[in-house]
C-alpha cells in the first residue's frame, strides 16, 4: 500500500510537546486517534502493523501519552504528577492540533484498555470534538474490574487444576477495594501474567508470555522505536502506573450514563483483563444517539490485534456501512419538527459565518410553512431505523426547463458522519431523477464540497459572495 503520509511527528501545541505517529493514503480521510492503554503502554507499533490496511480509508494517528514511550522524560518524572485533568487536557490538545492541521470539525476516537477510560473522559468534557467513540477492551470500573478479574482467574485455575496459578493467586490475595495489599503494582502484574496464561487476556493462539515478548512484541516494537527509544518506553512502563492517574476510578456505571456522540464497543468475548460483563452492563444502560456492540468470539482484551482482519472490517463497516435510510414525504404538519431540526443542524455554520439572510438556521417557522405551499417544493423527512434523523427540501419545477435543487439538506448533529446524508441524496435522486441537478454549498467548507463531489456532482465556475467570509459555489449533475 502506498501511503501519502507515513510520519513520526514531534509537535508543540499549547506550549506542550507531543509525539505522534501518523499514517494515511489520503490526508482528507477521516481522522482516527488511537488512545493506548497501560497506563503507560503506547501501542503505535501494534496499530501500524495490525490496523495498517485502514490507512486506505482513514488517517491513523497514535500518540505516546505523557510519561510513556517517547514522551517519557526522566527529569519531568521527578517533578510532575500525572492526573486525570492533565491527561484529558493533553488529549484535547492533540485533538485540537489534528483538527487544525487536517481541517476537520471532528475526529474519531478509539480507546483501548486505559485508553478507553481516557476516551470516555475526553468525550464527556469535549463532545463537540468527537465524531464517534470506539471502545476496545473497555474499562468501566477499576474496583469491580479487579475483583471480577481475580475471581475469574481463580475459578479457571481451579477448573483446570493449575496448582501453580492457584498458589500464586493465594499469595497475592483478593484485591480488596480493587487493590492488592502486597505491593499492588507487582501483584497486579502477577495476576495479569496468570490471566494471560489462562486465556483471559489473550485468547486465541496464545504463547507463554516470554515467547510472545521475544518472538512477537519486541520485533514489532523495533520497527517503530530505536534501542534508545525502547529504553525510554520501558522506563515509562514503571513510571505511569504508579501515578495518581492510574488510581482514579472511572466508575462509568454512575459517572458516564450519557454520551453525546455515537458509541461503538468492539469487545473480545473472553476479556477478563477488563471483564467484558462490566462493559456489556455499561452499554445496556448507556444513553447515546447511536450505539452498537460488536463481539469478537476468538479474542480477549485486544481483538484489534487478535482478530485484526475482522476488527478492521467491522471498524470500516461502522463508518462506511449501508444504511436503512428512507425518505418520507412531509406535510405542513411536520413543519415545526423540520424547522426545529433545521435550526439545530445549521447553528454551527450560522455562528461561524453570520449569514443571517441565507442560512436555513436563521429561518422562521413561518418561512418554512410558506415553502410547503409552493407547488414546486417537496419536503422529506430522513428516516433511519425508525428514527427521524434529518430532512431535505427539493425544488422541482417539473414542467419548466430548470434544474432541480436540494435546498437545504441536513442531518442532526448526533447522527452525522455515518453516511446517512449520502444515502438520503441517492434516495432523492431515485425519486426525482438522477440528472439535471444544480446544488450550491459553502466554498470555505471543504468537507461539504467533498460530500457532493463523492456523489458525482461537478463543480462549475458559478459563484455567489454572501459576505467577506462566505462564498457559495455551484455543482451540477
Amino acid at each position: 500500500m502506498k501511503y501519502s503520509m507515513d510520519e513520526k511527528s514531534t509537535i508543540i501545541w499549547d506550549k506542550n510537546k507531543y509525539y505522534l505517529r501518523i499514517r494515511s493514503c489520503n490526508k482528507d480521510n477521516p481522522i482516527v486517534l488511537f488512545l493506548h492503554g497501560g497506563c503507560g503502554s503506547p501501542d503505535r507499533a501494534q496499530v501500524m502493523k495490525y490496523q495498517s490496511t485502514l490507512a486506505k480509508d482513514f488517517t491513523l494517528v497514535c500518540w505516546d501519552q505523557r510519561g510513556a514511550g517517547l514522551a517519557y522524560d526522566k527529569h519531568e518524572a521527578k517533578t510532575l504528577t500525572l492526573t486525570k485533568e492533565l491527561y484529558v487536557e493533553d488529549a484535547h490538545n492533540v485533538v485540537s492540533y489534528l483538527k487544525n492541521r487536517f481541517h476537520k470539525n471532528k475526529i474519531i476516537i478509539v480507546g483501548h484498555s486505559f485508553g478507553s477510560v481516557l476516551g470516555v473522559w475526553l468525550a464527556q468534557k469535549y463532545p463537540q470534538d468527537i465524531e464517534a467513540y470506539v471502545g476496545v477492551g473497555q474499562c468501566v470500573d477499576y474496583v469491580k474490574n479487579e475483583e471480577l478479574s481475580y475471581d475469574w482467574a481463580f475459578r479457571e485455575a481451579k477448573r483446570i487444576n493449575d496448582k501453580k496459578s492457584i498458589k500464586k493467586l493465594y499469595e497475592i490475595g483478593f484485591p480488596l477495594g480493587g487493590k492488592y495489599s502486597k505491593e499492588h503494582q507487582k501483584s497486579l502484574m502477577k495476576q495479569r501474567a496468570i490471566l494471560h496464561k489462562l486465556g483471559g487476556a489473550t485468547y486465541a493462539n496464545r504463547k507463554p508470555y516470554w515467547q510472545e515478548l521475544l518472538l512477537q512484541e519486541i520485533p514489532i516494537m523495533l520497527k517503530e522505536y530505536s534501542i534508545s527509544e525502547l529504553i525510554k518506553y520501558i522506563r515509562g512502563l514503571s513510571y505511569s502506573p504508579n501515578q495518581p492517574l492510574a488510581r482514579t476510578n472511572p466508575d462509568f456505571l454512575n459517572t458516564a450514563k450519557e454520551l453525546q456522540m455515537p458509541i461503538y464497543l468492539l469487545l473480545g468475548h473472553h476479556d477478563q483483563n477488563c471483564p467484558y460483563a462490566l462493559a456489556e452492563e455499561w452499554y445496556k444502560h448507556l444513553d447515546a444517539p447511536i450505539k452498537k456492540l460488536v463481539w469478537f468470539e476468538n479474542s480477549a482484551h485486544s481483538p484489534q490485534w487478535e482478530e485484526s482482519q475482522k476488527w478492521n472490517d467491522e471498524f470500516k463497516n461502522i463508518f462506511f456501512q449501508k444504511h436503512n435510510v428512507s425518505l418520507k414525504r412531509a406535510t405542513v404538519k411536520d413543519a415545526k419538527q423540520i424547522w426545529e431540526m433545521q435550526v439545530t443542524s445549521f447553528a454551527y455554520l450560522l455562528e461561524k459565518y453570520q449569514d443571517f439572510d441565507t442560512n436555513p438556521g436563521a429561518e422562521t417557522l413561518e418561512k418554512v410553512e410558506e415553502k410547503f405551499n409552493q407547488s414546486y417544493t417537496y419536503f422529506y423527512l430522513i428516516k433511519c431505523d425508525g428514527n427521524t434523523i434529518g430532512a431535505l427540501r427539493i425544488k422541482d419545477k417539473k414542467p419548466a426547463n430548470e434544474p432541480k435543487c436540494i435546498s437545504p439538506i441536513f442531518i442532526l448533529p448526533q447522527y452525522r458522519n455515518c453516511g446517512y446524508a449520502q444515502c438520503a441524496v441517492k434516495q432523492a435522486e431515485a425519486l426525482h431523477g438522477a440528472t439535471d441537478w444544480e446544488i450550491d454549498t459553502i466554498m470555505q467548507e471543504p468537507n461539504l464540497c467533498d460530500f457532493y463531489e463523492k456523489l458525482g456532482y461537478q463543480k462549475t465556475n458559478k459563484q455567489k459572495s454572501i459576505n467577506s467570509n462566505l462564498t457559495l459555489i455551484y455543482y451540477i449533475k
